[in-house]
């Protein structure tokens, strides 16, 4: 069952580059950062589908930022704009946290996003509520860090209405729709990947050849390609930079 929402109109508590405002004020003041951004989750973070390292939308993220003389000025960062993305392949939210207790490897940044690994956690029968303890968990582990968290959606499956129901009776939609009125509720930042994808997949007729990794001449319709790296990327400028730069808000 879906939580209830605090506010269905809630929009996001801030633009999150002001948290790199913030860090950078904090450095000067003695807090000492690695790295200003850290990415974590499944294949779809480690770059999976992508042609080439440079089209993983965190490289093109992070090529964006560092274009802008503005974005520069925010980061705690002299050389500028710098990352640390990791991503487990196969791996649910319970394995990230339990068996290869990915935080701990995550150095000092003031900003993490993490992928909620829908598609594994759907696949090994994660219920919404183990799910929601772990997000607790990494939000409370980074806060303790010093480090905002924000949770990132995965892209949807690429079946139009997906079929798959796993072994708890859950499909996808059920978790995806459960952890974001979770994380509205207890105030977390969220980044939505699946709305705009499923507003291209609209668009495209459902077309099964297109925004996703093509194995043996099909498409794997998980992990995206270039296309679907593409509207990752816009997605996490919209989120991190706002309306103050041109980009819509898409909470």
């Amino acid at each position: 069952m879906v939580l209830p929402s605090k506010d269905p109109t809630r929009r996001a508590k801030r633009n999150l580059l002001r948290i790199l405002r913030d860090a950078k004020s904090e450095v000067g003041s003695g807090k000492k950062y690695d790295k200003n951004f850290a990415i974590i989750g499944c294949s779809i973070i480690s770059g999976s589908g992508a042609s080439a390292p440079a089209r993983h939308f965190t490289e093109t993220f992070k090529a964006f930022m560092n274009q802008h003389a503005d974005f520069r000025t925010y980061v705690p960062l002299t050389n500028g704009w710098d990352q640390y993305r990791q991503g487990y392949a196969g791996r649910s939210l319970r394995q990230l946290v339990e068996t290869e207790k990915v935080h701990e490897a995550v150095p000092k940044v003031p900003l993490v996003v993490i992928e909620t690994c829908l598609h594994n956690d759907l696949g090994q029968n994660l219920t919404p509520a183990e799910r929601r303890g772990y997000l607790d968990f990494l939000a409370n582990y980074f806060q303790g860090r010093g480090s905002m968290t924000v949770f990132m959606s995965s892209n949807p499956r690429g079946y139009g209405t997906d079929p798959f129901v796993n072994g708890n009776g859950h499909t996808w939609m059920d978790l995806f729709e459960d952890e974001k009125a979770f994380c509205e509720l207890k105030g977390y930042e969220y980044i939505d990947q699946y709305t705009p994808w499923e507003s291209e997949r609209v668009r495209r007729g459902y077309d099964r050849t297109k925004m996703y990794l093509v194995v043996n001449g099909q498409p794997d319709l998980i992990h995206p390609d270039d296309e679907g790296y593409d509207i990752m990327a816009t997605t996490l400028k919209r989120a991190i930079c706002g309306v103050e730069y041109g980009y819509g808000n898409p909470y």
